[in-house]
């Protein structure tokens, strides 16, 4: 935690760090994610936070963009935005295709950063929803594949730039750009 205040305070900023710990017991009947419950975590980030809404990012994400156009961003009712992945028919997560059976317009999404309206999110119970879901379907990509489900057709999508995946060829060429001219958060 110092060592984030640390680095949030060289970007000369203003910031508020505030710190909420989260009992992984309450996950600890669900299939960890590389042997931890972290990936759960972001489900309750939105019980805890006293706030209109807020970005969530992944820990393994390089912000190389100034998100603050996201807080003025119109998000009407949808409890959250967030940068799609693939089209559905395309996922790896087969079985949240096959369950929503979309059209070809459809997308799905990667929960590695979403912008989350907490008060639509609250009064949708997402959390508890996607808990629920977990708890009964056990899906292979957690609680991203939950989410999928939740918010199908009820999230807006955002600019790929806000979650620049490294593992898409297609997005390599901002890997080797120097840091500071990308203008993505890079998702690794």
């Amino acid at each position: 935690i110092a060592l984030l205040d640390q680095t949030l305070a060289r970007a000369n900023n203003p910031y508020s760090l505030h710190v909420h710990l989260s009992d992984s017991r309450k996950f600890s009947d669900f299939p960890p994610l590389n042997g931890s419950w972290a990936t759960y975590y972001r489900l309750y980030a939105a019980q805890t936070m006293e706030v209109d809404r807020f970005l969530y990012v992944d820990a393994d994400t390089l912000c190389d963009v100034d998100v603050s156009e996201l807080r003025c961003m119109d998000m009407a009712d949808k409890p959250a935005a967030w940068v799609p992945e693939a089209p559905l028919k395309e996922a790896v997560d087969y079985e949240v295709a096959e369950q929503l059976k979309g059209n070809s317009d459809d997308v799905y999404f990667n929960a590695g950063v979403i912008l989350i309206n907490t008060l639509p999110w609250r009064k949708q119970q997402i959390s508890e929803r996607a808990m629920d879901y977990i708890a009964k379907k056990r899906p292979i990509f957690h609680d991203q594949s939950a989410l999928n489900v939740l918010l199908y057709d009820q999230a807006l999508k955002l600019d790929s730039k806000f979650n620049c995946m490294s593992n898409m060829r297609k997005n390599w060429p901002f890997i080797k750009h120097t840091y500071g001219k990308n203008n993505r958060l890079i998702h690794f």
